[in-house]
C-alpha cells in the first residue's frame, strides 16, 4: 500500500494547528535557563573578568537541538502507533539496562551509561518513557487490574526496571517508577484498597528488615538518610552537600546575588551545581524571583498536561498523558525538595534544566508524546474522563 502523502500533509497541518505551543515555549524557557546557569557555573574569575573554561553549556545546547528534533518526531507521528511497539520498547529498555550492568563503562563506581563514540547515553532516562508507553498499552482495555492479583503484572514491570536501575546504582531514578505506576493504575480504574495493599506491604517488609538489622542499602545511601535527619551532625560527611545547598538558597534572598556572583557556587562549596544542585545555584544567584519563575513554568506545564489528560477520551492517550505528567512532576518535586531539606539527597536531575543530554532528550520526547495526545482527538470513547 503506497504512502498517502496528502493525508500525511493534512494531518501535519492539523497537528501544528492544534498543538499547544505555549507548553513548548515553557519547556524551552526552562532549558535555556538551565544552559545559562550551566554556563555560569563553568566560569572562573580571571585577571580581566569572567573567563569560560569549559564547553558544558555548548554541549547542553547541542543536546537541546537533538531534544527538539526528538520532540518533533514524537509529536508528528500519531501516538496510536506507539501502542504497536509498546512492549518492544520496554524490552529494548530492559536489554539496554542489562547491557549497562554487564558491559557499560564504570564512572564514579557506577554503571549507568552506554558509550556511543564521543557521547554517552544513560538508558534509564529513556526506560522511564518506554515504561509509560508499555504500561499504558497493557492497561488501556483490560479489566483484570480491578482485582488485586491483576496488579501483579504492572507492578512486576515496574519492579524489573527498578531493580536493574537500583543495581547500577541509581536509587533515585529507580524510585521514580513508584508514583508513575500508582498514578497510571489509579487513572485506569484500579481499586483504592488494592493500591493501598500494594503500598503498605512493601513498606512493612522494609521496616521489618530494618528492625531485624538486615542491611539492604549501600553505606552512602544510609548516610544520606541520616544526614537528612541531622545534617549538622554529619557536616563533614554526607550532610555537607545539604548544608551547602541550604546556604546557597538562603543567601539568594529576594533578588539573588547575580549571575556568576554566588559565593557557594563560584567558590566551589556547592557540589554538583550543574546537575543535582542547579536549583540551589539558581536560588542563590537569582533569588526568590528566579525560583518563582522556575516553579511557575513547571506549574504551567503540569496544569496544561492535566488539561490534556482530562480532555482526551482515548484510554491509551489518557494514560500516556498522566504517565508523562507524573514523571515530570515527581522528578521536579524530588529535585527541588532535596535542595531545601524536604527530602533526602538523590541523584535525580531537574527536568529540562540540569546538565545531562539523556535526561533532556527523554523529557522532550515525553513532552512530544503529551502534545501528540492533545493534538489528536479520537473517536474512541471511555465512560469517564478519569475512571
Amino acid at each position: 500500500m503506497a504512502f498517502d502523502w496528502r493525508r500525511f500533509a493534512e494531518e501535519t497541518r492539523t497537528t501544528v494547528k492544534r498543538t499547544d505551543w505555549t507548553m513548548i515555549l515553557a519547556a524551552c524557557a526552562l532549558a535555556v535557563i538551565g544552559i545559562i546557569f550551566i554556563w555560569g557555573a563553568s566560569l572562573r574569575r580571571g585577571p580581566t573578568g569572567w573567563l569560560p573554561l569549559s564547553g558544558y553549556a555548548l554541549r547542553q545546547t547541542l543536546w537541546l537541538g537533538i531534544g527538539l528534533l526528538a520532540m518533533a518526531t514524537a509529536l508528528f507521528v500519531p501516538y496510536r502507533y506507539l501502542a504497536r511497539y509498546g512492549y518492544a520498547l520496554y524490552i529494548v529498555g530492559v536489554a539496554a539496562l542489562v547491557y549497562v550492568l554487564l558491559l557499560g563503562p564504570e564512572r564514579n563506581f557506577a554503571h549507568r551509561w552506554i558509550a556511543l563514540g564521543p557521547i554517552t547515553v544513560q538508558p534509564s532516562e529513556f526506560a522511564k518513557v518506554a515504561f509509560i508507553i508499555a504500561l499504558a498499552k497493557f492497561l488501556r482495555y483490560r479489566e483484570s487490574y480491578r482485582r488485586w492479583w491483576g496488579l501483579v503484572v504492572p507492578f512486576g514491570m515496574a519492579a524489573l526496571l527498578m531493580a536493574l536501575i537500583a543495581v547500577e546504582p541509581d536509587l533515585g531514578s529507580a524510585l521514580v517508577f513508584v508514583p508513575v505506576v500508582f498514578a497510571l493504575l489509579y487513572v485506569a480504574g484500579a481499586r483504592k484498597r488494592h493500591l493501598a495493599l500494594y503500598a503498605v506491604v512493601p513498606v512493612a517488609i522494609v521496616l521489618l528488615l530494618w528492625l531485624l538489622g538486615v542491611q539492604f542499602l549501600k553505606s552512602y545511601q544510609s548516610d544520606r538518610l541520616l544526614a537528612f535527619l541531622n545534617p549538622e551532625g554529619h557536616a563533614r560527611g554526607a550532610g555537607y552537600n545539604l548544608l551547602q545547598s541550604l546556604g546557597a538558597v538562603c543567601s539568594g534572598r529576594f533578588w539573588g546575588t547575580g549571575l556568576g556572583q554566588g559565593t557557594q557556587g563560584q567558590l566551589g562549596f556547592l557540589p554538583n551545581r550543574r546537575t543535582d544542585f542547579i536549583f540551589a545555584c539558581i536560588a542563590e544567584e537569582w533569588g526568590f524571583v528566579g525560583v518563582a519563575v522556575i516553579l511557575a513554568l513547571y506549574v504551567y506545564l503540569l496544569v496544561s498536561a492535566a488539561t490534556i489528560a482530562r480532555r482526551t477520551r482515548d484510554p491509551f492517550g489518557r494514560l500516556l498523558a498522566v504517565g508523562v505528567m507524573t514523571l515530570l512532576a515527581t522528578q521536579a518535586l524530588i529535585n527541588t525538595g532535596m535542595t531545601v531539606r524536604l527530602g533526602p539527597i538523590t541523584g535525580l536531575p531537574l527536568p529540562f534544566v540540569s546538565l545531562g543530554g539523556s535526561s533532556l532528550v527523554a523529557n522532550f520526547i515525553g513532552l512530544g508524546i503529551l502534545l501528540n495526545v492533545g493534538a489528536r482527538p479520537t473517536v474512541i470513547l471511555s465512560r469517564e474522563d478519569f475512571q
